[in-house]
């Protein structure tokens, strides 16, 4: 009876290592659930990056809108120096035109009489002359140097700068979101590998204490009916 629940513990021994490799190989796993605890492990540490990465995502959307609003607030260039000064060639002109007529009026005033036509006339060409002198004394040329605006300048090296970033962002974001699913998914298969491995262990262990039992009760029993068929009870004794 011993012989036969040996054999048959053995062969169901022989069935959970069997059993177990077989279920190792299939799966690629050694240790299901310490593999388990380090992708977890792996999942929280690429978590962490995930949010940390969302953050500075939020952040630098947040400074590219800012600086894409001051830009177009800026203008491109700005007013570096800023010169008036008379024209003095067309006042030259000016007052010798005017000249020219006062000495007219004086020829024409032994002539004629201030009411004349003639003198009329020319009275009101040097009231024209000396209006346009004076305007002309009011409004000096006006001679202005633009250069590029610094502010302006900086403001869009920022935004060219923010916006590189923000694409590095982005894709760092994508990558460890795939990651992050990776992770997941391999610590809920491990998960699962770890539960049906325990299983198999203790298949397996359960095995091998019913084999060893029946093992020492087959040697014990064996050597029992040795003492018998010698008539020895107690070895000890005898």
């Amino acid at each position: 009876f011993f012989e036969q629940q040996t054999g048959e513990s053995r062969r169901q021994l022989e069935e959970a290592k069997r059993k177990l490799l077989d279920f190792t190989e299939k799966h690629g796993v050694v240790a299901a659930e310490e593999q388990r605890d380090l992708a977890l492990q792996r999942l929280s540490a690429v978590d962490a990056s995930y949010r940390q990465t969302r953050v500075d995502l939020a952040e630098t959307q947040q400074r590219v809108w800012e600086l894409e609003t001051q830009l177009g607030k800026l203008p491109e260039r700005a007013t570096t120096q800023v010169r008036t000064a008379d024209n003095p060639e067309l006042l030259k002109a000016l007052k010798s035109s005017l000249l020219d007529l006062q000495l007219k009026r004086t020829e024409l005033l032994t002539k004629f009489e201030p009411e004349h036509r003639l003198v009329q006339e020319v009275d009101r060409q040097i009231a024209l002359a000396e209006a346009t002198i004076t305007a002309e004394n009011a409004l000096p040329v006006r001679d202005e140097t633009t250069d590029k605006n610094a502010h302006y300048e900086w403001a869009k090296s920022e935004l060219q700068a923010a916006q590189v970033q923000l694409k590095g962002l982005q894709a760092r974001e994508a990558a460890t979101s795939a990651q992050e699913d990776v992770y997941r998914a391999m610590a809920r298969r491990l998960g699962e590998d770890a539960i049906t491995q325990d299983d198999l262990l203790g298949t397996e262990r359960a095995a091998q204490e019913n084999y060893l039992l029946y093992l020492k009760k087959q040697e014990k029993a064996r050597m029992d009916d040795a003492l018998d068929e010698r008539g020895i009870v107690n070895v000890a004794i005898a």
